[in-house]
C-alpha cells in the first residue's frame, strides 16, 4: 500500500476511535469532516499562490483576483454546509450562543469542540498536519505547481465537498433517523475513508477537459506577453 494511502486510512482511523471508544455522536464526527473541508480550502490557497509565482506576472496578476473570489465562494459554501451540519446534527447544543442575527457562529463551536470533545483536538491536529504533508511531499516536490496553474486549482476541492458530503448528509439523516447507533456512524466513517483513498489515487477530483485546460493555459500566456510589454514600454 503506498504512503499515501496508509496516510489517509491513519488519519481516518482516529474518527473512528472517537465513535468506538469517545461516544462521539453524528454532528461532532461530521464536523470534524467540516472542519477538513475548511483545511482544505486553506491549503488550496496555498496551492494557487504557489501555482500563480511560478507562472509568471500572469500568475500573479491572475491571483491577485481569484483568490479573492475563491475565498468568498468557497467559504459560503463552507458556511452554508457547516451551518446546515450545526441545525440538524444539534452540533455546540448547549454551547455557544448563536449570532445576533440567529445564525450559528461556527469558529466559536469549533473552538468549543477542541477545547471539551475528547479526542477533537487530535484528530483535527492530525487532518491539518496530514494535509500540509501532501502540500509539500505529494504535489510542491513533486512539481505540481508547474503542472496546473491558479485557474485550474482553483476548481480542485469542488468535486470533494460536493459528491462526498451531500453523500455523508444524507447518510446523516438516515443515522439520526434510526437513533444514531454506532454501527451506522462507523458506516460513515468507512464510506467517507473510501472516498478518501479514492482522491489519493487521483479519482474524484475535478478535472478541466484537455481543451478547458488549453484555453486557460492560452490566456495565462497572452496575459503574460501583455504584462510583460506593458513594463516594458513604461521602461
Amino acid at each position: 500500500m503506498r504512503l499515501s494511502a496508509l496516510g489517509v486510512v491513519a488519519v481516518n482511523l482516529l474518527p473512528v476511535a472517537g465513535v468506538l471508544m469517545l461516544g462521539w455522536p453524528a454532528g461532532v464526527l461530521l464536523m470534524l469532516y467540516w472542519c477538513e473541508n475548511v483545511v482544505i480550502g486553506v491549503i488550496n490557497i496555498l496551492k494557487m499562490a504557489i501555482s500563480g509565482a511560478a507562472s509568471g506576472l500572469a500568475g500573479i496578476a491572475t491571483c491577485l483576483f481569484i483568490i479573492p473570489f475563491f475565498i468568498v465562494h468557497y467559504g459560503l459554501f463552507c458556511y452554508g454546509h457547516g451551518t446546515f451540519v450545526v441545525m440538524i446534527g444539534h452540533v455546540g447544543q448547549p454551547g455557544p450562543e448563536p449570532r445576533a442575527n440567529g445564525i450559528p457562529d461556527l469558529v466559536a463551536i469549533v473552538e468549543t469542540l477542541v477545547r471539551n470533545e475528547p479526542g477533537f483536538a487530535w484528530s483535527l491536529a492530525a487532518i491539518v498536519a496530514w494535509r500540509l504533508w501532501g502540500l509539500v511531499a505529494d504535489w510542491l516536490l513533486k512539481g505540481g505547481a508547474r503542472e496546473t496553474n491558479p485557474m485550474a486549482q482553483m476548481f480542485e476541492p469542488y468535486g470533494r465537498i460536493v459528491i462526498l458530503h451531500v453523500t455523508l448528509i444524507a447518510g446523516m439523516g438516515l443515522v439520526m433517523a434510526l437513533g444514531q447507533p454506532v454501527w451506522a456512524l462507523l458506516v460513515l466513517a468507512i464510506i467517507k475513508t473510501l472516498f478518501d483513498l479514492g482522491l489519493s489515487g487521483d479519482m474524484g477530483k475535478f478535472r478541466m477537459t484537455e481543451a478547458q485546460r488549453a484555453r486557460t493555459d492560452e490566456g495565462m500566456r497572452a496575459l503574460d506577453r501583455w504584462l510583460a510589454e506593458r513594463f516594458q514600454t513604461r521602461r
